[in-house]
Formats: structure tokens, C-alpha cells, sequence
């Protein structure tokens, strides 16, 4: 993808609990061009992704990217505020736990 159209962060939440291995949950939240903030839909998709990991142990939360938009140092300073709205909005929500940030390239999407 070229230019600054509607794009994606993934993240990814896997979480476990004491003796137990919790189901991991992932989601993607779309942006409008050029915007970092979070519209209605991807607040409700984060809230729901974040009740799902309530009362875990502990939470690894993984953000990621799309490589181009890393890669270029225009477009990195969005994809950090992107990244923090997102990560805001589920710490708004009670997740609490390690934050690893990486392109879309390493992450494993299930359809």
C-alpha cells in the first residue's frame, strides 16, 4: 500500500492465568487517512477484546504495523500515535501487562 489511505494495527492480546493457558484474542482497528484517532467501532472492538482477558495473571499486548508504514520516517510518528490510542483505550479498559511493538510481517493473523 502506497500513500496515507485507511490503515490497520493489529494487536494482539495473550494472556494466562495461573495453572491455566488462556485463549489469545485479536483484533484490527482501522484508521481514517491521515487520522490517529479511534472512531466508535474500534472502541467497542477493543472493549470487547479487553473483557475477554479480565482477571488474567498476565497480559502480553502485541501492536504491529504495516512494514511500509515503519519503514518510512514520514509515516512512523502516526503509526506511534496510532499505536498509543490504541494501547490507551485498553488501558482505559483494565490491560495491563508487557507491550512489544513490531510489523505486521511478524505477527500470525488468524482469518
Amino acid at each position: 500500500m502506497g500513500g496515507d489511505g485507511a490503515r490497520y494495527t493489529e494487536a494482539s492480546v495473550r494472556e494466562s492465568k495461573l495453572g491455566e493457558t488462556c485463549t489469545p484474542v485479536a483484533f484490527r482497528i482501522y484508521f481514517a487517512p491521515g487520522s490517529a484517532r479511534l472512531n466508535d467501532e474500534a472502541r467497542d472492538t477493543i472493549d470487547t477484546a479487553t473483557r475477554q482477558v479480565t482477571g488474567c495473571a498476565t497480559v502480553e499486548m502485541n501492536l504491529a504495523a504495516d512494514p511500509d508504514q515503519i519503514a518510512d520516517a514520514s509515516q512512523r510518528r502516526r503509526v506511534s500515535e496510532r499505536s498509543v490510542a490504541i494501547l490507551s483505550e485498553m488501558r482505559r479498559h483494565g490491560a495491563e501487562g508487557d507491550v512489544y511493538v513490531r510489523d505486521i510481517s511478524h505477527t500470525v493473523i488468524a482469518a
